[in-house]
């Protein structure tokens, strides 16, 4: 691992990686710098690149595979999205950071080819379950939130949300490696570092 990843230390050895929680923290530290090196490969495609499109940050999206479009503030699917938000943040004081942000902008973000990874499942959104406990009846389909990082948005953007390893119990993995999200939106928020 040292090998691999230079640490500065000094004079000093070099710590014996021997709990959980280090090997947590250092876990944590080569996933980001992953997500760092595909930012970086992604940048270097891009500048490599003729210049065909009129921006920069066009060719960018289009190196990682994306369609992505600001959506109107009057759109239906732009209200819906601020209405779970205002409701999610403001009826959930979860949010530990003061008052919530407030929305400048939202995105419709298509990864390439996830239409079709995606259409087995098209037909069960219209489909009801039965909750196991409470017997009340929902929709198969909800709206959830994924707190992150910044950093971590390239990633994500490429390669779509990636479970964390089982062993690598970090912030945001409470109950083990997975994907976690939240039906508030405030509760998302924590996990999004600042902002």
């Amino acid at each position: 691992f040292y090998g691999t990843i230079p640490h500065d230390v000094g004079i000093r050895k070099l710590p014996v990686l021997n709990s959980s929680k280090d090997i947590a923290v250092k876990a944590s530290l080569l996933e980001s710098l992953q997500d760092i090196k595909l930012a970086m490969t992604l940048i270097t495609r891009e500048a490599e690149q003729a210049p065909d499109t009129p921006l920069p940050v066009d060719r960018l999206v289009s190196n990682i595979g994306i369609d992505i479009h600001v959506l109107p503030e009057r759109s239906a699917e732009y209200r819906m999205v601020s209405l779970y938000y205002h409701r999610g943040t403001s009826e959930n004081p979860t949010y530990g950071q003061g008052q919530p942000p407030r929305i400048r902008a939202v995105f419709r973000i298509q990864r390439w080819g996830d239409v079709e990874r995606f259409e087995p499942y098209r037909a069960k959104r219209h489909e009801w379950i039965t909750c196991a406990i409470t017997g009340t009846r929902r929709p198969h389909n909800l709206l959830l939130w994924h707190g992150t990082r910044a950093e971590n948005m390239v990633g994500i953007l490429a390669q779509g949300l990636r479970p964390t390893p089982g062993e690598a119990v970090a912030t945001g993995s409470m109950f083990g490696g997975g994907i976690y999200s939240a039906d508030c939106a405030a509760k998302a928020l924590n996990y999004a570092g600042p902002l």
